[in-house]
């Protein structure tokens, strides 16, 4: 039987909790009638809004999120 990573799952619930932290300030973004994923980025960006690892915000790092806030 595989044993599961206790680093792995801490740095799951870790990346959850950030999700959780970005998706409202993402969901204000959408309100405001930004709804493309390059665009929602640009907008995180000029906020500063940090991304998980510290990197610059892009559209494939905000369709990640959003497929990982569809899960939660």
């Amino acid at each position: 039987m595989k044993q599961r990573n206790p680093g792995g799952e801490a740095m799951r619930v870790k990346a959850d909790a950030h999700v959780a932290k970005i998706m409202p300030i993402i969901e204000a973004i959408r309100a405001d009638g930004t709804t493309g994923l390059k665009p929602i980025a640009r907008e995180l960006t000029r906020r500063r809004v940090p991304t998980f690892r510290g990197g610059r915000w892009d559209a494939t790092r905000v369709r990640v999120l959003l497929a990982r806030a569809s899960t939660l």
